[in-house]
């Protein structure tokens, strides 16, 4: 196992080679930093979270427009729609359901209730629900988030999007807000960053926003002591996501450039959920010693090929294998045919990196190009020669 970690690390070198209870409103700005538009750099971090009105007014109009709030009810912020959400590099970790609720928040804080009602009404008359038009959806994302997001992928989600009435329905009740602390923001010209959190909801979150002719584009949501880069993912985690086949780009950033991403399927709990093809497709691509037969099988020794795959998953059953159609039992070898697959092309991020008290390791992963969508958590441990031996896979994989 330690060879084939080693092995990714060199491969990586040469790589390098819910709906508000009630509606918001701003009270009146404040005076001093609450007041005034900010030019230059400012940074303003309290150890204390902010009064909403302590706020500049372009910095009330930022959380406005992507689910912060002044609650009249309780006098204090309130975080709805994508201020809920867990953390995105990418717009294209978004989803169809994260865009809808970010734009009726959005327009249900921006007018009276009346007309939010009469603008938006469900035009089935079995169904009371919001409804958006494509047009207008589409371009308010586009706007918001794009260029890199295509709004024409929110239509392949068919539980909002409806193509006989040319838009997209309200298909059940968002999730709850929270109380919204925040915690600092900077400016830089164009350039804003807001630090906030929400009680047993979301970590510390950093949003950067960037000021245009029409509001605000917002380029990422990323929780406190995310992993962007090779240098701090560290060694460890690079040589265990080169086994992914996921390898740092010349600026450090991850990518699986399409060739394949290994284990980030949907969930497993042990090796025998990944299955024989899977598994002897790890092997070939971590560095196993692989033969290859007159009518171009890959031929894999049994024995070598049981031991590698123990040292490399926790509860490795060999019978796995040996009672596959693989198992060659005149030669004691797994034979199998590979053909080309599919890549995903995705950029990939780290949410989270802990280590347990017994030594486990929890490797949160977001992955997401325009074609697909990848997130979990991954498992495993160290072995004690520099190796690694991966545990289980708590995510899923969407090809859009």
């Amino acid at each position: 196992m330690k060879k084939r970690l080693t092995a990714a690390l060199l491969a990586a070198g040469l790589l390098l080679a819910g709906c508000a209870a009630d509606r918001g409103t701003a009270p009146p700005s404040g005076s001093g930093s609450g007041g005034a538009s900010q030019t230059g750099t400012v940074d303003h971090t309290p150890e204390e979270p902010l009064a909403w009105e302590a706020l500049p007014a372009e910095v009330q109009e930022l959380l406005r427009g992507y689910g912060g709030f002044f609650s009249e009810a309780t006098g204090k912020p309130e975080a709805s729609g994508l201020l809920l959400h867990s953390g995105w590099l990418s717009a294209n970790e978004l989803t169809t359901r994260d865009f809808f609720w970010w734009y009726r928040m959005r327009e249900w804080l921006a007018l009276p209730a009346e007309e939010f009602a009469a603008r938006y009404a469900s035009p089935d008359p079995n169904w009371n629900g919001a409804f958006f038009p494509v047009e207008e959806l589409e371009a308010a994302v586009e706007a918001c988030f794009g260029p890199e997001y295509d709004p024409a992928a929110l239509r392949r989600d068919t539980g909002f999007y409806d193509a006989e009435y040319g838009g997209y329905l309200q298909p059940v009740q968002g999730e709850r807000g929270g109380p919204l602390e925040i915690y600092g923001w900077t400016a830089d010209g164009d350039s804003y960053t807001v630090t906030y959190e929400v009680p047993d909801m979301t970590r510390r979150m950093t949003l950067t926003a960037r000021r245009t002719d029409d509001g605000f584009r917002y380029l990422s949501c990323l929780p406190e002591g995310a992993i962007l880069t090779e240098e701090e993912a560290g060694e460890l985690v690079t040589g265990v996501l080169g086994q992914l086949r996921i390898f740092p780009e010349e600026d450090g950033s991850f990518h699986d450039n399409g060739t394949g991403v290994l284990l980030l399927g949907e969930r497993w709990e042990s090796p025998a959920e990944l299955g024989g093809r899977e598994l002897l497709f790890w092997l070939r691509c971590n560095g196993f010693p692989v033969e290859s037969s007159e009518d171009n099988e890959s031929v894999f020794p049994a024995q070598a090929a049981d031991a590698a795959l123990a040292e490399d998953f926790a509860g490795y059953d060999p019978s796995v294998l040996r009672e596959s159609e693989f198992y060659d039992a005149a030669s004691d070898s797994y034979r199998i045919r590979f053909v080309g697959g599919r890549g995903l092309g995705n950029r990939w991020w780290i949410p989270y990196h802990s280590v347990q008290p017994d030594g486990v390791h929890r490797l949160a992963l977001s992955g997401a190009s325009t074609d697909s969508l990848c997130s979990g958590v991954l498992t495993f441990r160290e072995t004690g020669d520099g190796g690694v031996q991966f545990l289980d896979w708590n995510g899923s994989t969407a090809i859009r």
